[in-house]
């Protein structure tokens, strides 16, 4: 029974948070991140004579998430304009964000194997990809019907405060318009099917006659 349960429902709930995790961890990476965000902002700062100094900046700030260096030295730093104190509290907020995803991954993967024998992993996988199915589905919908009320209440949820609602003029706003947040929501999207896919994939090639049977 609990098998089942845990097969059905838990398992690809925690896979689900696992594989949402390492991929906007992954994302963030400077190598990654910063190969997305030219991709992104360079017909968009075409016109700007700073393009190169904003650019710069941009790859700064978010490089700043994987070091320990605080944001009001970083802003000291940039070489077009400067982070107002909202805009370096996000930041930190982000960074934080960032070290709780690889805590949680650190944490659920270890008792992912630990119970691995008591999981029918092709189960597992198929309703992962059914729940990713659903989920689209719900957000596909929530953004097309409400934009704003999709993008404001998961930010609540997810920052749990108001950093993220900057002041207008903020830098940040013109470094990272929406643009390179559909960018970075895309490639998330994307990546999470291939990895559920990959995933049922192998464990329908290697799974044994018992787990085959279960199903």
């Amino acid at each position: 029974m609990f098998g089942k349960f845990a097969s059905r429902i838990l398992v690809p709930l925690t896979l689900h948070i696992v594989i949402l995790c390492s991929l906007c961890v992954l994302l963030s990476l400077p190598p990654v991140w910063n190969t997305g965000y030219r991709f992104a902002m360079e017909s968009k700062l075409k016109p700007y004579e700073k393009k190169e100094l904003i650019i710069e900046d941009a790859l700064l700030i978010s490089g700043g998430l994987w070091s320990q260096e605080n944001y009001t030295k970083i802003s000291g730093k940039l070489k077009a304009y400067v982070l107002n104190k909202k805009e370096q509290r996000h930041f930190e907020d982000v960074r934080t964000l960032l070290r709780r995803a690889i805590y949680v991954v650190m944490v659920l993967v270890p008792v992912l194997l630990l119970f691995r024998k008591f999981i029918v992993w092709k189960v597992a996988w198929i309703y992962a990809l059914i729940f990713y199915a659903i989920e689209g589905i719900i957000f596909w919908i929530w953004s097309a019907v409400a934009w704003r009320h999709m993008f404001r209440t998961l930010h609540w949820w997810i920052f749990q405060n108001d950093s993220w609602i900057l002041p207008k003029g903020s830098y940040s706003l013109f470094l990272y318009p929406h643009s390179v947040w559909q960018m970075a929501g895309i490639s998330i999207f994307v990546a999470f099917f291939i990895v559920l896919l990959i995933g049922y994939f192998l464990t329908r090639k290697f799974s044994t006659p018992l787990h085959r049977g279960s199903n």
